[in-house]
């Protein structure tokens, strides 16, 4: 039986280390895919920085651009104002030209060279207007072929800012693909880890079970006192009921290693039997022993006081190794 139990024990152990040595791997794998998860998260990040000042930039383009189209437009009516205004400034002066020449046939006299006089001033000031309009018109015609090279320039540029949008948006497509492949990854990792801990938990609680099942108190004992009303056992200690003043005895000989209060319990006496085992009595006592007095098995180490009309209550356990045992079996074994 002994030899099962060392062979269940060696194996559950093994499968243990094998076990542990899975969820390290899960843990490392977790971790790289956390760290490449984390970095690509960034770049989408830095990728929207990016992007977002790219449309701002083409914002600002697209509006240069309708500015541009709006001033071109303009310059194109002033310049069509500015011939008109030409053509009929030279429709005038052809007019007083043809006249001036009609009258420059006839005789000269007083009142023909005032009127020469009038019609060369107004030829001259209609042929100034003439010269003003026509640079005028030049000039126009000069800021309109400037604008539109420059509205030529703003449309390559709007057209290279737009297809690194679309470069950007493909790349943040790609990129938000491959962190929410990441993210699946670690997910799953992370729930074969619970999985992996939960398995090892209950690998844990089996070799405790077994390491349990070796360890044997080889002894035997008997109830703390012989007079009660009733005995009730947990996993660990045992309660017994009692109305009368009671004598308590030691369940086997052994040295005590503490007599009085302690903390919130009343009174406690220990009772060292050797081998790491201690029996452990609680409740309202007279103590009748001290510490590192030895005591003969049903040695009486005090009384279990009464209050009249009252049923009162006195604890009992057994510990090994400074761990609870299951101490209502103990007892039975008498």
């Amino acid at each position: 039986m002994k030899k099962i139990l060392f062979l269940t024990f060696t194996i559950l152990s093994l499968s243990l280390n094998a076990k542990s040595a899975n969820i390290s791997k899960l843990k490392d794998k977790i971790s790289r895919q956390s760290a490449e998860v984390s970095k690509i998260g960034a770049q989408i990040k830095s990728l929207e920085k990016k992007l977002g000042k790219t449309n701002e930039t083409y914002m600002d383009k697209t509006r240069l651009l309708k500015s541009l189209d709006q001033k071109i437009v303009q310059l194109r009516n002033d310049l069509s104002a500015s011939a008109l205004d030409i053509s009929t400034s030279f429709k005038s002066s052809k007019k007083i030209l043809n006249h001036y020449l009609l009258n420059t046939v006839d005789e000269y006299n007083s009142d023909e060279l005032l009127k020469r006089k009038i019609y060369l001033k107004i030829l001259q000031s209609k042929l100034s207007k003439l010269k003003q309009s026509q640079s005028k018109s030049q000039e126009l015609l000069v800021a309109i072929n400037e604008y539109e090279e420059k509205l030529k320039n703003v449309r390559v540029n709007e057209e290279t800012l737009y297809q690194l949008i679309v470069d950007l948006e493909n790349k943040k497509k790609n990129l938000g693909q491959s962190y929410i492949t990441k993210l699946d990854n670690k997910n799953g990792l992370e729930e074969k880890l619970e999985l992996a801990v939960a398995r090892i938990r209950v690998k844990k609680k089996t070799i405790k079970k077994v390491s349990r099942s070796n360890v044997k108190i080889k002894m035997k004992f008997s109830n703390p006192i012989s007079s009660y009303i009733s005995r009730k056992g947990s996993s660990k200690g045992v309660t017994y009921k009692y109305n009368k003043v009671t004598p308590i005895k030691s369940s086997k000989s052994g040295q005590i290693v503490y007599s009085g209060e302690l903390a919130s319990y009343g009174k406690v006496i220990m009772i060292d039997h050797g081998k790491d085992v201690r029996s452990v009595i609680l409740g309202d006592i007279n103590i009748k022993v001290k510490k590192g007095d030895l005591i003969d098995k049903s040695g009486v180490i005090g009384y279990a006081n009464v209050d009249p009309g009252l049923t009162k209550s006195l604890y009992y356990e057994i510990r090994k190794k400074n761990k609870a045992q299951n101490t209502l079996k103990l007892l039975k074994k008498i």
